[in-house]
């Protein structure tokens, strides 16, 4: 498929003029009632599908349900062949259909059977149909289902025929969860042990110790009526719920900041203005006016950015899933008005699927003990709210909800990662113990947040933080970091899923360059391709059997000039009268530098041209993610003035491994002696022509990985501001010049993963890590 969204037109036809879009109330009023008759559940389906066939001026009106196996079959039909019915399946991913439920987003074809994508069924008949749209039923921001209309004649559907579809589709969602048309165990994961450990692992999100009762963090209220008896009475509701919503974030953010909380006061700003912003209002809006209840309505809309969301490449993104979540569900609860439920426990340790900052403040910071999630990350705005309150997180614990029983007695390790449920007594006395002790590192991270990163021989390396958004670069003065060692451009763009003008991007980047308060910031130029893609922009080069392997960064830029003369006009404006960092990503030798230095240069001339300021220092850098810059060094180097190793992407392609593979990422690591040495001659180069040289990949962050990129002299660091506190301790504990034999001697004699041997090293001569 060439791509997903709202239009995807492989070839125009002359067009007959299409049907009037239905009224979509009066659909959903004849669907809600077949909703509430007392047949089966799959009559009522089948009788849907009729209604909106009908209603739509289709031939065809499909619904198809995804069964184990990531299959997907067709459950109901008007226009296909019913023998089909039971015996269509369609891999996710296959076909149009299964396009619509990978990506979790509307489709619209004008002539599906000439679209590379269609999947022929023969058993369905449906040659004669030409014009598609498809919409999935979504629940929990996942795929349950599909919902399709066809026609014969080549048209295309237009947005009030997919916001019509998009309402039945979330009122079937309801029917296929509620009734159980495909039983949730048949979709559930095996764990394959039946007894519930007492002991899981998980992954340290935020460091100390707890000691609490669990207490479960469910979502809201679901409600089950979602189609609107009177349209004005649902705006109210919305209205109300909003403004309740607003007043609670208003008590919330005053009550942190009588307390000092200067981090918790900045997330809830933020919050705040999220909330205010008219983007997500006004699609609930549009739900309610196409029929939906207002609890309907932020149900659809919910579902809807979860979909979105959970398909983004970068993490980064998908952990703001959590914070909007969050903000939905406390929506949700308003519209329910649901009562206050009892008293929580005076030691309360949470356990959730996800939840967002506002949300985990309600149970009390006096009385919170800990946290546990199924899924979670470190810079997740949930994670950095519970450092900065001194809660102990554990994130990745398998299964935790269906473990961890309410009131439960549960100690966790937010270190280690360890979680103990009703733990014994020697465990019990073990972590008191560790209580007594709990706030030492937090403490310590506080007290040497000024400190210069020093080791004990007096080396001093420089950490920075990455970023992605303008708000990141608060985490200067929060975390003690010298600047931004990597802002990634393309986040915004992602996270808008458009293109953002010239104008847009300069006013971004000013808010970045007006944070950062003097803080050097080193902006990378948009890494869009591969599977960053964008809809409004042609990111993805038709025939490549593989782009995610490379056609990225700067080869995307050349393919369309204007995108990087645009932006790099929009960062000159910014950086008027100031220092100005530039990066390009994904270059991998001297011809892609040049080309990039030259469209800087007419960018630059055309800035100057029109009246423009122009910055005070202009530094030009590369990314070295493609090893092959190794051996191209010397070219390179000479006409750079800085370089970032990104070691994700360069350990990958060293290895020849997908870097999301976690199998192959533990068989051939970083810590070993082919990425080593090859970063190791890098170093030595950049020196030899006094280029500065830093690491802005994840092992930056990771206090043993820091300390041997140091021992092979690296001296600056970029890493998540989560990360600064433990690699800084770790630094000044550390004597350089040991460790830079001992690692020398490690990859001259074990060429394969030496992490064992390194850690045992570092600990015997006393390094905190």
């Amino acid at each position: 498929m060439t791509g997903i969204g709202r239009s995807d037109t492989p070839r125009r036809s002359a067009m007959p003029t299409p049907p009037a879009p239905p009224e979509p109330r009066r659909l959903l009023a004849r669907v809600q009632k077949i909703m509430g008759g007392r047949r089966s559940a799959n009559a009522r389906l089948r009788q849907v599908v009729r209604e909106v066939a009908e209603a739509m001026g289709s031939d065809v009106c499909s619904c198809y349900l995804r069964r184990a196996g990531n299959l997907l079959e067709l459950f109901a039909t008007q226009g296909l062949d019913r023998r089909a019915v039971h015996r269509t399946r369609l891999r996710l991913g296959e076909g149009l259909v299964g396009a619509v439920a990978a990506h979790g987003e509307p489709l619209v074809i004008e002539d599906a059977p000439s679209h590379p994508r269609f999947a022929f069924r023969p058993e369905t008949g449906e040659e004669p149909f030409h014009a598609f749209l498809g919409v999935p039923l979504l629940r929990g921001g996942r795929s349950v289902g599909v919902l399709v209309i066809q026609s014969r004649e080549t048209r295309t559907y237009v947005d009030a025929d997919i916001e019509t579809l998009q309402t039945v589709a979330t009122v079937l969602a309801d029917l296929v969860s509620r009734e159980r048309l495909v039983d949730p165990v048949e979709l559930a994961e095996v764990s394959g042990n039946v007894m519930l450990p007492r002991r899981f692992q998980g992954t340290p999100l935020a460091g100390g110790v707890g000691l609490g009762q669990v207490v479960h963090h469910g979502p809201a209220t679901v409600s089950r009526n979602t189609v609107a008896e009177d349209p004005d009475v649902e705006r109210a509701r919305l209205r109300t719920a909003i403004a309740e919503l607003t007043a609670d974030l208003d008590h919330m953010a005053a009550t942190v900041e009588s307390t000092g909380g200067r981090v918790e006061r900045e997330i809830l700003d933020a919050f705040r203005l999220f909330v205010a912003s008219s983007g997500w209002i006004r699609r609930m809006h549009e739900h309610v006016e196409a029929g939906l209840t207002a609890d309907g309505a932020v149900i659809q809309v919910q579902e809807e950015t979860r979909a979105r969301m959970l398909h983004l490449p970068d993490a980064y993104l998908r952990e703001r899933l959590a914070d909007f979540d969050d903000l939905a569900n406390r929506l949700r609860s308003l519209l329910a008005n649901e009562s206050e439920r009892e008293p929580y426990p005076e030691d309360v340790v949470v356990v959730a699927r996800e939840i967002g900052p506002a949300a985990l403040l309600e149970y009390g910071i006096e009385r919170i003990r800990g946290l546990v999630l199924e899924g979670g990350s470190p810079s997740m705005h949930v994670s950095i709210l519970a450092r900065s309150l001194g809660i102990p997180v554990v994130g990745q614990v398998r299964e935790a909800t269906l473990h961890c029983e309410e009131a439960t007695l549960l100690a966790l390790n937010g270190d280690s990662g360890e979680v103990f449920i009703d733990p014994p007594e020697d465990v019990l006395e073990q972590f008191r113990s560790l209580l007594r002790a709990g706030t030492a590192d937090a403490e310590w991270h506080e007290q040497i947040r000024l400190f210069p990163a020093s080791t004990l021989d007096g080396v001093s390396v420089s950490l920075q933080i990455n970023a992605g958004f303008a708000a990141d670069a608060d985490q200067i003065v929060a975390t003690g970091a010298d600047g931004i060692g990597l802002y990634r451009t393309e986040l915004s763009f992602l996270l808008q899923r458009t293109h953002l003008d010239a104008d847009r991007q300069e006013a971004l980047y000013s808010d970045v360059l007006r944070r950062a308060a003097g803080h050097p910031v080193t902006f990378r130029t948009l890494d869009l391709g591969g599977d960053k893609r964008i809809d409004s922009l042609e990111t993805y080069r038709h025939g490549a059997r593989n782009p995610a392997l490379g056609w990225r960064g700067v080869r995307t830029a050349f393919d369309q000039p204007q995108l990087l003369k645009e932006q790099l006009r929009a960062l000159l404006r910014a950086h008027a009268g100031r220092p100005m960092r530039v990066m390009f990503p994904m270059v991998a030798n001297g011809t892609d530098l040049e080309r990039a230095r030259a469209v800087l240069k007419h960018a630059l001339t055309a800035h100057k041209a029109d009246g423009g300021v122009p910055p005070d220092r202009l530094q030009v850098g590369v990314m070295i993610e493609v090893p092959a810059l190794v051996w191209q060094a010397g070219t390179v180097l000479r006409d750079v003035d800085f370089v970032s190793v990104g070691t994700n992407d360069f350990t990958a392609f060293l290895y020849a491994r997908d870097r999301g593979d976690p199998v192959l990422t533990q068989r051939y690591p970083f810590l070993s002696g082919p990425p080593l040495t090859a970063l190791r001659t890098l170093v030595k180069s950049a020196r030899h022509r006094n280029v500065e040289l830093s690491v802005c990949g994840e092992v930056a962050g990771q206090p043993l990985a820091a300390l041997a990129l140091i021992a092979i002299g690296v001296r600056s660091l970029s890493m998540s501001p989560a990360s600064v506190g433990p690699v800084k301790t770790a630094i000044r504990s550390f004597w350089m010049g040991k460790a830079e034999s001992y690692l020398k001697r490690l990859i001259r004699t074990s060429p394969g993963n030496f992490r064992p041997q390194f850690q045992n090293f570092v600990r015997d001569h006393g390094v905190r890590i």
